[in-house]
């Protein structure tokens, strides 16, 4: 074991024994081990080092408010106007950590080949996205319907959904400009909300005959923190029934009412991301350094540091997702061979393919590093009979699903 290993395993061991004193209410020994983290971790270090600031960061935010007493370090990042930003995957940062980084490639070529897979011979489709950001997930999916020979496309709509119209009007425009291109008949609609959890199924905009496909990429987790709104959104697409429902989803259990367990499970989740990060960046990019320091440091910040509804960020793995929607009337869908070819040639572009894992959980696709689950991609459609039971049951099953959060 080289002497860089015996300083990793002695800076981890410093921040668990802090989280110990922390739980126990021992925060004056909780604080001189942490200053002791703060003095042996860096943002530009080797992976760990990075890890155990931004942990460090977040017990710092825990003994601030039970003691007022703050970090010290330098290099804390827990102030920075751009982690709105960095959030929402508008900043420089992201989208060449989505260039570099085969996690997010592989999440959207998988959904977008489940979508075609299931609208094989419809002609009037409808997509509905629930978190569109730029829209340009969007074009390989309108390249793939305007060079089909069977079953030429009539009228592809895409319905938007989320809390900026500036936003989605940019990313309409874009793609109508792109479909003008390829020649494909093409309409988009807004559904502006403030939030999630507002009714919206009277303003979304079905027509008979038309195929729907729900798209969700990385939202229902995101309400958690207030399971109606999750409840009032999954009622919506179930009174949809929609040919299929893809969802991708971070497959952690970062969720669990255990300081502890949850501080245990959101470490080893991040340092196979660290690890992840250091093989696909320089030590000294600063694209990586923004998206450790923003980013991930954020996440680690609310999923650690914060309680309650402050502790907006919160994760459940697919097995959760499985119990929640069979219960709620949804059924898995096999995600096809050609979806998992699309997934296995990203990773063989982007490299380091024996470390990129893919492996199958049932039927949904899990996206890991080096045998850690990071991701995971499921498709799923509704069972067509039986959807009058679904008033009675749903409250019960959301309550089952907020509650066992450590499955």
């Amino acid at each position: 074991m080289s002497n860089e290993d015996i300083e990793n395993i002695e800076l981890i061991h410093l921040l668990l024994s802090s989280t110990e004193k922390i739980e126990n209410k021992q925060f004056d020994r909780a604080k001189g081990l942490l200053m002791v983290c703060d003095f042996k971790s860096s943002p530009v270090g080797n992976p760990v080092q990075r890890l155990v600031l931004y942990f460090a960061e977040a017990l710092w935010e825990i003994l601030e408010r039970e003691t007022g007493v703050r970090s010290q370090n330098p290099t804390s990042t827990q102030e920075n106007g751009d982690e709105e930003r960095v959030l929402m995957g508008f900043h420089p940062a992201i989208l060449v950590f989505y260039q570099v980084v085969p996690f997010g490639k592989i999440l959207q070529f998988t959904a977008s080949q489940a979508m075609l897979d299931a609208m094989a011979s419809s002609t009037r489709i409808h997509f509905i996205d629930l978190e569109v950001r730029t829209g340009m997930h969007w074009t390989m999916l309108m390249q793939s319907l305007s060079a089909r020979l069977d079953h030429p496309v009539e009228l592809l709509k895409i319905t938007m959904v989320g809390n900026s119209r500036e936003r989605m009007e940019k990313a309409g425009n874009r793609l109508l400009g792109f479909s003008e291109t390829l020649k494909l008949p093409f309409v988009f609609n807004l559904v502006v909300v403030s939030d999630m959890g507002e009714e919206i199924r009277e303003r979304l905009p079905m027509e008979d005959g038309e195929s729907v496909a729900v798209y969700a990429p990385l939202v229902l987790s995101s309400m958690l923190v207030k399971p109606h709104y999750l409840e009032n959104l999954v009622k919506v697409i179930s009174s949809l029934c929609p040919d299929i429902m893809v969802i991708t989803e971070v497959e952690g259990k970062h969720n669990s009412p255990s300081f502890v367990k949850r501080f245990t499970e959101v470490l080893f989740y991040h340092a196979a991301y660290f690890d992840s990060l250091d093989a696909f960046f320089d030590s000294d990019d600063a694209n990586r350094l923004v998206t450790e320091r923003l980013y991930m440091g954020t996440n680690i910040r609310s999923m650690v540091g914060r309680d309650g509804e402050e502790r907006s960020i919160r994760h459940v793995g697919v097995d959760v997702w499985r119990l929640f929607l069979t219960r709620l009337l949804f059924e898995e869908v096999e995600l096809s061979q050609d979806a998992l070819y699309q997934a296995s040639l990203i990773v063989k572009q982007h490299g380091h393919a024996d470390s990129c894992t893919l492996e199958l959980n049932g039927k949904p696709l899990t996206v890991g590093w080096k045998a850690t689950p990071l991701y995971s991609a499921s498709a799923w459609r509704c069972h067509r009979k039986g959807s009058s039971v679904l008033s009675l049951s749903l409250s019960r099953t959301l309550g089952k699903l907020t509650r066992n959060v450590t499955y």
